[in-house]
């Protein structure tokens, strides 16, 4: 940010010239419990989500990648929210005030390349913590780049691990040193996230190309077996159809039938048959409606 480049998901390497030209003033962070995130919804409408490090802390980024497995976005859960005063005394720069910077300090999530997820595959998308050794599983990121929070849920059936972090303070206590091995991304949590994954969002930006990713996810599907074949159930709708117009014709010949049944029964007189010990007269058979007219 301080020298002005567009962030392309932390691919920019720093020298120790680079980074000696940056001072943090009196060498404090200070530290805030809540983030907030304004974002334009699908329909152009103004909403905020409000996210700590306790309760709401996973955030969702666009992706910049280039390579072939590559997924529109990019997941992280907030660890601390920081602001900083930033002297920077690069070539040409003449400061005379610092500059303050928000930044926040994340665990990155990484999906699972060997899950097959999207539309097509009719799944959702799988995540989970990179490794302890891994040189990608912590970093800072700018709050400019979030868009907005997201919604996993855990893989219940794949249970809890502690091979993915040492005992640390990025967990809250109630883990007990513990993560979910996999999360997933949570496409139907409301109607604004349904359109990113499913693109079209008058009020989302997003480049052409991470649309047609998004058009395409998920298309090539490992088991064909499980593929939905809507020709076939195009068929099936017009076999139904069909049965359902030759049963309403036979329906509809029963029906006359019973019309006729029912004019037949019409010429019919009904006839009551008094109990046992009871006169019918014809007053009675008057208010009962079957007197003569």
């Amino acid at each position: 940010r301080l020298h002005g480049l567009e962030y392309s998901g932390d691919e920019d390497e720093f020298s120790d010239e680079d980074r000696s030209q940056i001072i943090l003033a009196n060498n404090q962070l200070f530290e805030h419990t809540i983030l907030r995130i304004n974002y334009a919804m699908y329909d152009l409408r103004r909403e905020q989500d409000s996210m700590n490090a306790r309760t709401h802390a996973d955030i969702m980024m666009l992706s910049h990648k280039d390579h072939k497995d590559r997924h529109p976005y990019l997941y992280a859960r907030i660890i601390k929210v920081f602001h900083v005063n930033v002297w920077y005394y690069g070539p040409g720069i003449n400061q005379t005030a610092p500059t303050h910077m928000h930044v926040l300090f994340v665990h990155w999530f990484g999906r699972d390349i060997t899950f097959n997820a999207g539309w097509s595959a009719k799944r959702l998308h799988r995540i989970g913590f990179f490794k302890r050794d891994d040189p990608d599983s912590f970093g800072f990121v700018d709050p400019d780049q979030v868009i907005r929070g997201v919604h996993l849920i855990p893989g219940f059936h794949y249970g809890w691990t502690n091979t993915r972090l040492r005992p640390s303070f990025v967990r809250p206590p109630e883990d007990k040193d513990t993560d979910w091995l996999y999360f997933y991304v949570n496409h139907f949590v409301d109607r604004d996230m349904f359109m990113r994954f499913r693109g079209g969002g008058v009020g989302h930006k997003m480049s052409q190309d991470l649309y047609e990713l998004l058009r395409i996810d998920g298309a090539i599907v490992e088991n064909a077996e499980n593929e939905f074949d809507f020709r076939r159930l195009e068929e099936e709708d017009d076999e139904i159809e069909e049965m359902s117009c030759e049963g309403e014709d036979s329906e509809g010949e029963d029906s006359k039938g019973e019309d006729n049944e029912g004019d037949n029964s019409e010429d019919e007189e009904d006839i009551i048959i008094a109990d046992e010990g009871e006169e019918l007269d014809d007053e009675y058979l008057t208010q009962e409606g079957f007197g003569a007219l």
